[in-house]
């Protein structure tokens, strides 16, 4: 169905803009309205297509192309290539600051925050809502860099009178609070407590349920290596297996302590960046769209 659908809008594209046998190429506007036409029925793949395509003869710098490219590319979360389309969109066009806006945004997705960053302040012909959403979005960044000091030199600029961003200001100074106040645990002091205790480093680092089956199955090992050393002595077949899957589990347990605490941290910033992408994302939605 899906391919019959491309088919159907590449032949009405032919007829409505017709063709002659010196194969001529669409008019600027022509492109751009097949283009747009294409994004707007999420076919962005066939807008890549049509954009590369020989019948697109026009010079390659034209601001639809790097507009329509940078948009089908960003839907396709191909976010690499989208931040530097759309930052080449030229001021002159009426696509200019959502371009720059979104392609900040994608810089942010794949932690170029330097990038994000310059596209914003480099922004012109701002308007009043436009200055206080690029404050939104330089805040956003500057948490994502766990940059606090000049994520707070940001927030004193929040109005919260916005209606499209008053919601986002306040969870972004939220998540300022929470990295500020955020602890991270000691990877020595993991190590140590599981070494005392196996399973404590891992309740330590806030993974109860890891730290108790630790415990559990250190203690069992543990256990059944002193009955067989009671019964068959140091050497016995039984000591020797179960002496060394007590030592492998206890080795383990310690070095699953350490490293849980990395993952503790890991998990937490995954988290707080996942938020602040996504309050610096639904702004940029509700005023461009």
């Amino acid at each position: 169905m899906q391919s019959f659908l491309r088919f159907l809008l590449y032949s009405v594209a032919l007829i409505c803009f017709g063709t002659s046998t010196k194969a001529q190429s669409f008019s600027q506007q022509e492109n751009m309205t097949f283009g747009s036409y294409l994004i707007r029925n999420d076919l962005y793949k066939d807008a890549i297509t049509f954009l590369n395509s020989k019948e697109y003869k026009h010079n390659k710098q034209d601001p639809n192309y790097l507009y329509l490219k940078g948009w089908a590319f960003y839907n396709l979360k191909q976010l690499d290539s989208s931040a530097i389309f759309l930052e080449k969109v030229p001021s002159t066009t009426e696509f200019y600051h959502k371009a720059r806006f979104f392609s900040a945004l994608s810089y942010s997705h794949i932690g170029s925050y330097n990038s994000a960053k310059e596209v914003i302040t480099q922004t012109n012909s701002l308007t009043v809502e436009l200055k206080e959403l690029a404050s939104l979005e330089l805040a956003g960044i500057a948490l994502l860099a766990r940059d606090l000091e000049t994520f707070t030199k940001l927030e004193q600029s929040f109005t919260h009178e916005n209606y499209n961003l008053a919601e986002h200001q306040e969870t972004l100074s939220k998540l300022g609070k929470e990295i500020t106040s955020f602890k991270p645990k000691s990877p020595l002091l993991a190590g140590t407590l599981s070494a005392i205790v196996p399973g404590l480093g891992k309740i330590y680092a806030g993974k109860v349920g890891e730290g108790i089956s630790a415990l559990l199955t250190t203690a069992i090992l543990g256990v059944i290596t002193i009955e067989n050393y009671n019964k068959g002595g140091a050497k016995s077949a039984g000591t020797i297996v179960s002496g060394s899957l007590f030592t492998a589990a206890y080795a383990a347990n310690i070095y699953g302590s350490v490293y849980s605490v990395k993952a503790y941290k890991d998990d937490f910033d995954k988290t707080i960046n996942y938020r602040v992408l996504f309050h610096i994302h639904i702004p940029l939605r509700n005023v461009f769209n």
